[in-house]
């Protein structure tokens, strides 16, 4: 199971989108594209609804999991009373693997001390390696791998990046698993950091997008929907709602705001193609 973060309805190929992500495109084609869901629109909300099967609310999810409120929806992390997908496996004998963003335990709680409970190993995750904020630094991150926190295992000067290490890892628990249990079922979830801030890609993808929308936002959400509605995913007659009011027309903008717009979106973009990138090194080696 793989979530990303803020990323918008139409910002996968396969959606509407210019940004190149064969990967996701490809599963979507052998598989289900949804046109009518759900979503609770944050970090641990989303992390909680998905990981037990309920409202975000009824699970003790109810906002960011950063605080703890003390209201009984609003405690920062998954109750007891609500088993993850992990726990309810694993009474059916499963393995459970995690790694990248956890952010459903409060900030309180995320130290080296502990209280380990509300940690992926104490949620029904056997190993975990990733994060346990909202977000990280992708060359530079706040690591953990299962009770424990550590040092990243390189830097931006070395090429490290964290959404290459995160799918390394996950390859690699596979491995493991395979090799020491191949009669055991196992599940496993990754939570990139992409495409939540900070957007951090590999300078040649950001260069490759600002020049794409330089075009501006409101040319870009006329293309996109003309795109969905020929790929049958928007129906024939819709319109765009208004921009939002704070958010000016695209011409409205000087030439030094427009450069430094196009390189903010094509800082996101280059950060979701990177991952569909690795993501699809994950799927090759399970093909395989």
């Amino acid at each position: 199971m793989v979530m990303l973060d803020d990323v918008g309805f139409s910002d996968f190929g396969c959606y509407g989108s210019e940004i190149d992500t064969p990967t996701i495109d490809g599963l979507a084609n052998r598989g289900v594209r949804y046109s009518g869901f759900h979503t609770t629109a944050m970090c641990s909300t989303t992390r909680a609804a998905l990981l037990t099967g309920q409202n975000h609310h009824a699970v003790g999810v109810g906002c960011l999991a950063n605080f703890d409120s003390g209201f009984p929806g609003y405690r920062g992390k998954i109750s007891h009373d609500a088993p993850t997908i992990a726990e309810t496996l694993r009474t059916q004998g499963y393995r459970n693997y995690m790694v990248g963003k956890w952010h459903v335990t409060p900030l309180t709680e995320t130290g080296p001390t502990g209280p380990f409970d509300g940690w992926p190993l104490g949620r029904g995750f056997d190993r975990f390696y990733g994060f346990m904020d909202a977000e990280t630094d992708q060359y530079s991150p706040e690591l953990v791998m299962d009770n424990s926190h550590i040092e990243a295992p390189g830097t931006f000067e070395s090429g490290y990046h964290l959404t290459e290490d995160l799918f390394e890892h996950a390859i690699g628990n596979i491995q493991d698993h395979i090799a020491a249990l191949p009669m055991t079922p196992w599940f496993m979830m990754i939570t990139p950091g992409a495409c939540h801030a900070p957007h951090q890609a590999p300078k040649d993808l950001i260069d490759k997008y600002e020049s794409i929308f330089s075009k501006g936002w409101d040319t870009t959400r006329d293309d996109r929907l003309a795109r969905q509605i020929k790929l049958g995913i928007t129906p024939e007659g819709t319109e765009l709602p208004p921009r939002n009011d704070r958010v000016q027309p695209w011409v409205a903008h000087s030439a030094e705001e427009q450069q430094v717009f196009s390189r903010l979106a094509g800082a996101y973009a280059g950060m979701l193609e990177h991952t569909d990138t690795h993501l699809g090194r994950l799927v090759s080696f399970l093909n395989e």
